[in-house]
């Protein structure tokens, strides 16, 4: 006794079929005996209508039998048929029956419990339409992870948990039509992570009465109903303030959620930064924040007005500190209110103790002059002040805040007499008798000579508490003799501050020891003498040239006279030949001589 499968044909078939649509697969048996009607499918006699099973002999083969099931709605859950003949010799054949949907097919070809660092490969199939081209990419992400005609795999190796997600297998006929099926690889252990193209930092600046929604999406299969916003637990879509509200959606997929977090009615309370934490069943946790801010009033110095300014003053002076201010608030709600170090001085609809003018406004923005005014300073309010700009709602939250630094110094001045007590040839002893207004500063004091080379006289520490007198003695070395200086004595302060304290004081130096004043008449007699004898001298050389240039003048009308003669016969009166014109034509010196008396003249007055 035999019963098997004809020798062309398999024991599993594979069909395709429209969801409900009608199904007719027929297999090929050989059996020695009669097939009995008690046929399974699915290891259940079939009895209803829907599914039927039909045997028929083959008159033309001896032993063969045609057995047929016909499904008169196909119904995709119900796709794989298990089928058991049994002949009248109880022979059993089983057949196998495999029903798809016309469509694509994407699954998995290594196991489906997976970790990180493990190995997955998607699997997309077209197997009814050869011709067709198909394409694996991921939700939310825009790239193409694999391409390729009837079946394509993609290879995820190793696995991270920023791999979990949907996985999408797209098919494109010739028409361009689309159609994708999906499938999800899930990470077991695996925090949640950010859904592609999502942040986990958000910022959201807004005005004073706006409602904010964010949203935030994370791919986890076991994510957790609640979460922790700031260290306190929320629960998903339960409201416990009705300006605060914290949602959940997963869209009927078990892997994505999204969550939105929405303020309604901002107040300056509501601006902050919110952290919050997901966690999974298993403990593991995800970090998100959202950072909220009003939007600011503008608050900036007007033009070229600086951010700090240094104000000089004596004791008991009046002091008035005057800067534009442009304020343009953003909020009819806003308020603006001026003050120093800590103190309100001025509020939006109440004028305090200065005075403050208002240029004409557009809209909510205004060019703010203020005025502070120190009246008697003291000692005690020498200091730095900050001066604030602030712009408030509902006269306690900050909005927006400008400072602006007053530095009040005492001003630095003194007098000073400076005398010269001793000279050498080169060195100068100066007394200098200093007083100042100022208290506990350092100060050097400093000789500019008038080659701008700088001589330290020397420094001195002022300790006493009020105003008084100092007498210094200090001596200036290195000086060059026969040069005049000019002596300019100035102070530098411990903060860099020079200014000067004194006329200016010349010493020429002419003698290796400074000339009294009998000394200096004479010197003036000797100077006079000394400038007559000159003149006397000029004259002399004078007369001198006048005569040397007769005697040329001669000369040469001799020469004129008896051309015809030789230099030979021109004879002295003693009978020797007269050579004084030959010398002084060739006489290199007398040349020499004749070209400083033509000078001489020349420079004459």
């Amino acid at each position: 006794d035999h019963l098997e499968i004809c020798s062309n044909e398999s024991n599993e078939k594979v069909v395709f079929a429209d969801e409900g649509a009608s199904v007719n697969v027929s297999f090929c048996v050989l059996s020695s005996s009669e097939l009995l009607d008690n046929v399974s499918v699915n290891k259940k006699i079939v009895t209803n209508k829907e599914t039927r099973i039909v045997i028929e002999k083959n008159e033309k083969w001896k032993n063969t039998f045609e057995v047929f099931l016909l499904i008169e709605t196909f119904n995709k859950n119900n796709g794989t048929k298990d089928i058991t003949v049994i002949n009248k010799a109880g022979l059993r054949l089983h057949l196998k029956v495999f029903i798809k949907t016309k469509g694509i097919y994407f699954t998995f070809k290594n196991k489906e419990m997976l970790y990180a660092g493990d190995k997955q490969t998607l699997t997309c199939e077209l197997p009814y339409s050869p011709n067709e081209s198909l394409h694996i990419t991921k939700r939310f992400n825009n790239t193409t992870l694999a391409s390729g005609i009837s079946d394509v795999m993609y290879t995820l190796q190793p696995l991270t948990c920023s791999d979990m997600g949907t996985y999408i297998c797209e098919k494109t006929d010739v028409d361009r039509n689309k159609t994708f099926v999906s499938s999800d690889v899930d990470l077991r252990l695996c925090p949640p992570v950010m859904c592609e193209g999502f942040s986990p930092n958000l910022t959201k600046t807004v005005n004073i009465g706006d409602n904010v929604t964010v949203t935030f999406c994370v791919i986890s299969p076991n994510l957790a109903p609640n979460l922790e916003i700031n260290d306190d637990v929320y629960t998903y879509n339960v409201s416990r303030d009705p300006t605060f509200m914290i949602r959940h959606i997963n869209n009927g997929s078990r892997m994505y959620h999204f969550i939105y977090f929405s303020i309604f009615n901002v107040v300056p309370k509501h601006a902050h930064v919110y952290t919050m934490r997901l966690n999974t069943t298993d403990n593991k946790t995800l970090n998100l924040s959202l950072d909220v801010k009003l939007i600011p009033d503008n608050l900036q110095l007007y033009e070229k007005e600086a951010s700090q300014e240094i104000m000089y003053a004596n004791i008991g002076d009046n002091l008035t500190l005057e800067t534009c201010v442009n304020v343009s608030l953003h909020n009819v709600l806003h308020r603006l209110v001026i003050g120093l170090n800590g103190t309100h001085l001025y509020q939006s609809g109440y004028q305090l103790n200065f005075c403050v003018l208002w240029s004409p406004c557009s809209m909510h923005s205004c060019n703010t002059i203020i005025y502070i005014k120190l009246d008697n300073i003291t000692y005690e309010q020498f200091n730095i002040y900050t001066v604030f700009f602030t712009t408030m709602y509902n006269n306690t939250d900050v909005i927006s805040v400008l400072n602006y630094t007053l530095d009040i110094r005492l001003k630095e001045n003194c007098t000073s007499d400076v005398n010269v007590t001793e000279r050498g040839s080169d060195y100068i002893t100066l007394s200098i008798t200093l007083g100042a207004n100022l208290r506990n500063q350092q100060f050097t004091i400093k000789a500019v000579a008038v080659n701008y080379s700088i001589f330290f006289v020397g420094a001195i520490y002022f300790t006493a508490e009020e105003d008084g007198v100092h007498n210094i003695v200090r001596t200036i070395v290195g000086l060059k003799y026969n040069t005049g200086y000019m002596i300019n004595i100035s102070l530098s302060t411990e903060s860099k501050t020079e200014f000067e304290c004194n006329p200016l004081i010349i010493y020429d130096r002419t003698t290796a020891d400074a000339p009294t004043s009998a000394d200096s008449q004479f010197l003036l007699v000797v100077i006079g003498i000394s400038m007559a004898l000159v003149t006397l001298f000029l004259a002399f050389m004078t007369l001198i040239v006048f005569l040397v240039k007769t005697k040329r003048i001669v000369l040469k009308k001799k020469l004129v006279s008896s051309r015809s003669k030789s230099h030979a016969d021109i004879v002295r009166r003693d009978g020797h030949a007269d050579t004084d014109y030959v010398n002084l034509r060739n006489d290199p010196d007398a040349f020499h001589y004749n070209n400083i008396s033509d000078s001489v003249l020349d420079a004459r007055p």
